[in-house]
This record gives structure tokens, sequence and C-alpha cells, in this order.
């Protein structure tokens, strides 16, 4: 490749010119109807509630992370809540079945539209996101650093 887009620690994305396009920020969101009446939960109430999961590997200890400076821990996924494909995950917190994690930069237009709500006011800032790789054979190409380039640009445009 010239140029790639990984979702990943910096760390272990591909050699080369990396940057950062949008960082991970974890937010736990639910359907308007799934709380309604009520304000955003405390740690201790979130954790009583159903918490949906992604079972996939990047993604297997998200809430674990959302809740790591917390004094409770988020309950193990079951087979009730567990999804592998993110679409239907969210689609199950849009359609009120639990609380989700998103990531800000993705859902804020669904919460802009009460499509979904925080359902706490926590917010976690990772070490992972999404970065733009120029390879090494990539940073000899004019092409693909003009796009890189342009890509950094846009995605600067789009409000986090």
């Amino acid at each position: 490749f010239d140029v790639a887009v990984v979702f990943s620690e910096k760390a272990n994305a591909p050699s080369g010119d990396i940057r950062l396009l949008f960082p991970e920020e974890l937010i736990a969101v639910c359907a308007p109807s799934y709380l309604e009446g009520q304000e955003n939960l405390s740690d201790d109430e979130l954790v009583k509630e159903r918490l949906l999961h992604i079972h996939e590997p990047n993604h297997l200890e998200d809430w674990n992370t959302f809740l790591s400076d917390a004094a409770v821990k988020a309950p193990p996924s079951t087979a009730s809540n567990r999804y592998t494909a993110y679409t239907t995950y969210l689609h199950s917190a849009l359609s009120g079945e639990g609380i989700a994690l998103g990531w800000s930069f993705y859902i804020d237009d669904l919460i802009r539209a009460n499509r979904l709500r925080l359902a706490s006011n926590r917010r976690v800032r990772t070490e992972r996101g999404f970065f733009c790789c120029i390879s090494d054979r990539g940073l000899h190409k004019p092409a693909a650093r003009d796009f890189a380039n342009w890509l950094d640009k846009t995605v600067d445009l789009k409000p986090l």
C-alpha cells in the first residue's frame, strides 16, 4: 500500500509517516426512550443496566477501558448482549435494547438528531484512533503525500 487508514494504537500502526485523523473517545449512548425522563447515569447505575458489547478482538475490553478509573466493573458480556458487527450493535442501541459504547466522532450526528442520547457524563479518550499511514514506498510518491495531506485537512474541518 501507499496510503492506508487504520484503527490502532500509534505504536501498532504500520511504519512510515503516521498521522492521527480521529482519536478514540468512548461515550456511553442509548436511545432516548431507554432512559426516558432520567438524567445521565452514575457509574454505579450504569453497570446495572443492559450494557451492549462488541465481541471483536479490538473491542473486547471497551467497557473495562471506559470504566477503568471507576470504583465499579462492567459485567461480562452474555450471548444476549454480544454483537460481532458494529452496525448491528449500533442499531440495537438505536432500537432501545441497551446502552452501547460509541465513538463521539462517529455518532455525534445521531446525538444531535436526538436518535441517541448520552447515558453517562463520562468520556474516555484512549490511545487508539484512526491513523493515516503513508508507507515507506508511498513517501516517495507525490500523489500519496498529496492524498494524505488532503485527507488530513478534510478531517480537520470536522469538529470532534
